[in-house]
């Protein structure tokens, strides 16, 4: 039998717990996004609910310095909205211990061949009272005591499991040292999610996603669309929230593929006015021309919308706009060897190619400039006549090319090469 878990709880609070060890990868992002997606939906729909981030430091010795920073930076990154973070280090569990201990589902391990789980008050007072360190463990009930318990799962519908089939020993809740581990820890709060495996990818973590241009809303998607149902067109993470159901979630593992991130990351870039606006961000920070920032700004913004219909990633547009501004000369050199009497129109035609600034504009300029030369076949022109005015035999729209160019010339960008200037190079080769 399927119970579902609603979004219309009177009051719901999900947590996530990753451990300062190293950098968030996408699965424990997945397991962050599923929460908050959650969380999210409930507060549009009315209801009382949070997103909490609770650092899981309970093991210190594998803390890596700085990796608590990055990850909190990873998930603002994505647009997951979180108060201040807990931390597990700054939790009182005694009162939780002596709970335990008192209800006798622990006890305490002052290690040595002695058995200390039937081990009497008489045995256990004169060493507490000494101030002996020690462990404290959980009673795991016996082989001839079952305890049956149900575990309400949205996607693995109700299970019912044994407590002495999965658990073999008597686990260590606290050390000797009197630091609490994650069994106690964990449980002393609310916890959901599940795992993407490290080894699906080579490099499959928040800081290197981010580092290779990709969108934070991109990012999401693609996320959101593993092992669950993401809509196809989205305008913000409340779009994801809205469609988010815990009913739909496969309980088969997901696999980590770059690739169709990308895409995704590409696709949202190209419907959504936010993706369209983190796109321009990342490529911003990559722009390695010189220009006023005001120059810059515009100019990124400007060739996102340019090569919008490539679906490029940050990476890809600021490679494309590299090539966009400043045309290979070896490249004109050879074309103008090649195709004399295309070059000599382009020169002719100065003042039409200024006119130049996107694909429309090219497309109709090429059907004249044929018409003139008495080609009947597209390719006769625009293959030759791109390697003439970029110098390269591929890349993006030429028109394109020319409107970014003619553009960043404009800014005051001292690396852009215009129309002009590429005309005035042809004209000496001739």
């Amino acid at each position: 039998m399927r119970r579902t878990l609603t979004t219309t709880t009177k009051a719901v609070r999900l947590r996530f717990a990753p451990s300062p060890t190293g950098a968030l990868h996408v699965g424990g992002a997945r397991t962050a996004l599923f929460n908050y997606l959650f969380a999210r939906k409930c507060e549009l729909q009315g209801g009382d609910a949070s997103f909490l981030v609770r650092i899981d430091d309970s093991d210190s010795s594998r803390t890596v310095p700085g990796a608590e920073e990055a990850i909190l930076s990873d998930l603002a990154w994505l647009g997951l909205r979180f108060g201040a973070p807990a931390r597990c280090s700054d939790r009182a569990y005694a009162s939780t211990v002596d709970q335990l201990l008192a209800l006798g589902h622990a006890y305490r391990d002052f290690g040595g061949a002695t058995n200390w789980r039937d081990a009497s008050d008489a045995e256990v007072r004169p060493l507490l009272n000494d101030g002996v360190p020690h462990a404290v463990r959980f009673r795991v009930p016996r082989p001839d005591h079952p305890v049956p318990h149900v575990v309400e799962d949205a996607v693995r519908d109700l299970r019912w499991a044994d407590v002495r089939r999965t658990l073999r020993e008597d686990f260590v809740l606290v050390r000797r040292d009197g630091a609490p581990l994650y069994a106690l820890c964990a449980v002393c709060g609310l916890c959901d999610g599940r795992k993407l495996s490290k080894r699906s990818a080579s490099v499959a973590t928040v800081a290197a996603l981010r580092k290779d241009g990709c969108t934070p809303l991109g990012v999401c998607a693609y996320l959101a669309g593993l092992g669950g149902r993401a809509p196809q067109s989205i305008k913000s993470l409340d779009d994801l929230a809205r469609s988010f159901e815990l009913e739909g979630l496969s309980a088969a593992p997901s696999t980590f593929d770059r690739k169709q991130l990308d895409e995704r990351d590409a696709a949202v870039a190209f419907t959504s006015k936010l993706g369209a606006a983190q796109l321009a961000v990342a490529v911003r920070a990559r722009l390695s021309v010189n220009g006023s920032p005001a120059a810059l700004d515009e100019l990124a913004g400007a060739a996102c919308a340019a090569f919008a219909e490539d679906k490029l990633n940050a990476i890809g547009v600021v490679s494309a706009l590299n090539e966009a501004l400043t045309p290979d000369r070896d490249g004109m050199v050879e074309a103008a060897a090649a195709h004399g009497t295309i070059a000599r129109r382009l020169v002719a035609d100065r003042a039409a190619l200024g006119a130049v600034v996107d694909a429309a504009s090219w497309r109709a300029y090429a059907d004249e400039a044929m018409e003139q030369l008495g080609l009947s076949k597209r390719g006769a022109f625009l293959a030759p006549a791109r390697r003439l005015l970029t110098g390269r035999k591929s890349g993006s729209d030429v028109g394109a090319q020319l409107g970014l160019a003619s553009l960043a010339c404009s800014l005051g960008v001292a690396e852009a090469v215009d129309v002009e200037g590429r005309v005035g190079v042809l004209g000496g080769l001739l």
